[in-house]
């Protein structure tokens, strides 16, 4: 989890835990500098950063959820 949010927001959140949900996507909860946040994470967008990738339309999802 660390390395996609690393991909997307580089030194702006850090992971501190998730949990599936049944729509199979993932809870995920940062930590930022105005607090803690809780994103949502789909699972191809899990898989796609294990492999070190990020597309802009998962960027732009994340950068949103944390606006």
């Amino acid at each position: 989890m660390q390395t996609l949010l690393n991909l997307a927001i580089p030194r702006t959140a850090r992971y501190r835990g998730h949990a599936r949900r049944a729509d199979d996507t993932y809870g995920v909860v940062v930590h930022t500098a105005t607090g803690f946040r809780t994103l949502t994470i789909t699972s191809p967008m899990l898989a796609l950063a294990q492999e070190g990738i990020l597309v802009e339309r998962d960027r732009a999802s994340i950068l949103q959820q944390l606006d």
